[in-house]
């Protein structure tokens, strides 16, 4: 696979859960993303209703620095929010505004965005199969370059827990680890607790040119526009993101547009 490719977010999740539907997962982390890199917020309103009674909303707004467009499937959630704008939106509506684009499960993100993209990029491609020899299929299996890259970021999963146990002992290695995942940080729960300790970090070693040099494991994700302040309030944007879609789950029906995307090993 080309070292030029990156990935973002979703197609990262989706490759590596090939077969699976992950979609509310990778929505998720493609908006913090956006508000890790400085596209996105989320912020509290407080409103005075009557007798004064406080009203306290959580919107998701987008900055002056959001782009009108951009490829891949982090692209479709960036226009279907699009219309929220600057003054924002209430998480709750936030979230309807997804269901009514990519269906009550959000699974047509999947199917519709996220598998056809990696197909274009040449890492996944489609194979008719007959369930029990009867009925007809369309299951995805990994192709040879497909199944290079998956195992990479599984490697990379695995690195990220690694950071837990230099955040004290080997701060220099801590960074070069966060700086080599990017963003696919955000999909290991178990760093989350630490967002703010690794905000503090990368801000130490931002600029550092050469503290990354001994780790290697390819081109992921574009750390150029990477806002390291804003892991400082991940924690809780994360947590409202969490139940925001939780909330919303019992009333979740269910979706046919997902399909058969059965995964599987590489050629």
């Amino acid at each position: 696979m080309s070292a030029e490719i990156e990935l973002c977010p979703a197609e990262v999740l989706g490759l590596m859960h090939l077969g699976q539907d992950r979609s509310v997962d990778a929505i998720k982390i493609t908006i913090i993303s956006f508000i890790v890199q400085g596209l996105m917020k989320i912020e509290e309103n407080i409103q005075k209703g009557f007798a004064n009674i406080k009203r306290r909303s959580v919107l998701l707004k987008l900055t002056e620095n959001t782009p009108a467009a951009i490829s891949g499937p982090d692209g479709a959630v960036l226009e279907t929010l699009a219309p929220i704008g600057t003054t924002g939106e209430a998480m709750p509506k936030v979230v309807s505004r997804l269901k009514k684009q990519f269906g009550s499960t959000l699974s047509s993100f999947n199917s519709q965005h996220i598998v056809p993209s990696l197909m274009n990029r040449g890492l996944i491609e489609a194979r008719r199969e007959k369930l029990m020899w009867i009925i007809p299929v369309t299951r995805y299996r990994t192709t040879s370059s497909g199944e290079i890259e998956r195992n990479r970021l599984l490697g990379l999963v695995q690195k990220a827990k690694e950071i837990l146990k230099y955040l004290d002992n080997d701060p220099a290695q801590a960074a070069a680890l966060v700086s080599t995942l990017g963003v696919s940080i955000l999909a290991v729960e178990e760093i989350r607790p630490y967002i703010a300790q690794l905000s503090s970090l990368m801000r130490a070693y931002q600029g550092v040119d050469d503290f990354s040099d001994s780790t290697d494991f390819g081109s992921v994700f574009s750390l150029e526009n990477f806002d390291y302040s804003a892991l400082d309030t991940l924690s809780a944007d994360l947590a409202v993101l969490d139940a925001s879609f939780d909330n919303s789950a019992d009333s979740s029906g269910g979706d046919s547009s997902s399909g058969d995307t059965g995964g599987g090993g590489g050629d």
